[in-house]
């Protein structure tokens, strides 16, 4: 989700009002709310990953668009179903994704953004 707002030029500092959400979305009614019900105000990007603000990023994943969440996710390696709903942002899947795909996706952003396949290593030669 945060990969998707940093290339739809969405700066960490960019802030959102950090409170209870409700609307609907494809005939559904969906309420979001952070942990204990707590509401920060205003607040940055930068400081709703920190505190793991999920309405923050719900607000954040329909600004940068659930479609472009959801191509970024499949640009980063993950090759398990990401949907496009709003409950993607804060990690609310139909099914998991793996370790794998999480290794790869964040091994994009080591590789300086270009994702590379991962691959296995059978052996090492502690002679060489």
């Amino acid at each position: 989700m945060l990969a998707a707002a940093l290339r739809d030029g969405i700066s960490p500092q960019s802030t959102f009002i950090s409170r209870e959400l409700s609307f609907h979305f494809q005939d559904e009614f969906y309420e979001i709310h952070n942990y204990n019900f707590i509401e920060r105000g205003k607040i940055s990007v930068s400081d709703a990953m920190a505190e793991s603000d999920n309405t923050v990023f719900v607000q954040l994943a329909a600004d940068v668009d659930l479609n472009d969440v959801v191509e970024t996710a499949e640009d980063l390696g993950i090759t398990s179903p990401v949907d496009p709903y709003p409950s993607t942002a804060i990690g609310g899947l139909g099914t998991g994704i793996s370790q794998l795909d999480m290794a790869s996706a964040y091994s994009t952003f080591a590789g300086g953004g270009i994702h590379r396949e991962p691959y296995s290593i059978e052996s090492i030669d502690r002679n060489s």
